[in-house]
């Protein structure tokens, strides 16, 4: 069995969902459903994403009776080792043109560094853009929705598309913002 590259966006939803600022008692505990909507994926399709994502050891259920919202949490360092130097050459970036989409990469002005962004900013091509820059593929598809709609998920990405684009020192860097990251999400979960 193969991880598909939408699988590592459905365990990274959940980490962000475990970042949100209500706390997990004031929340209904999250349905598949809400998480297909978000992704733009069938319900089905995150059942079978998490069937993957656990037999990866990149996710573990969170025991019954914690009164958890999320019925995942992600394993920290399976995830980081997977992202800082798996993911990279498993969904490879590919120039799509330059167009209007959703910035991504160190493009991206939430991700603090002292890296001057690109003059053409990489973006991921998407109806109703916001900026005109150089097209890179997603992670899949719907990537750039999915984004646009939860600043957790855009911001690590971001990252994601910071490392498989980079340079040495600039993968060096957004690996430790990666680290980061999934930090802030064990604390949280």
């Amino acid at each position: 069995m193969q991880l598909k590259p939408h699988d590592t966006v459905v365990a990274l939803k959940y980490g962000c969902l475990a970042l949100e600022s209500v706390p997990d008692v004031a929340r209904e505990r999250i349905s598949v459903r809400s998480i297909a909507a978000s992704l733009g994926l069938s319900a089905g399709e995150i059942s079978k994403s998490c069937q993957r994502l656990l037999k990866a050891k990149l996710i573990a259920p969170v025991g019954g009776g914690d009164g958890s919202a999320l019925p995942y949490n992600l394993v920290r360092i399976h995830m980081e080792e997977w992202l800082n130097y798996g993911i990279q050459y498993n969904v490879i970036a590919e120039p799509t043109g330059v167009g209007r989409g959703l910035v991504t990469g160190w493009s991206n002005t939430s991700i603090r560094s002292e890296f001057v962004p690109r003059e053409l900013p990489y973006v991921w091509l998407v109806a109703g853009g916001d900026l005109t820059g150089e097209g890179v593929s997603p992670l899949y598809p719907n990537a750039a929705v999915a984004a646009g709609q939860d600043r957790h998920l855009h911001y690590i990405l971001s990252l994601i598309d910071a490392i498989r684009l980079g340079k040495p020192r600039e993968i060096g860097i957004a690996r430790a913002l990666v680290r980061n990251f999934l930090e802030e999400v064990k604390d949280a979960q």
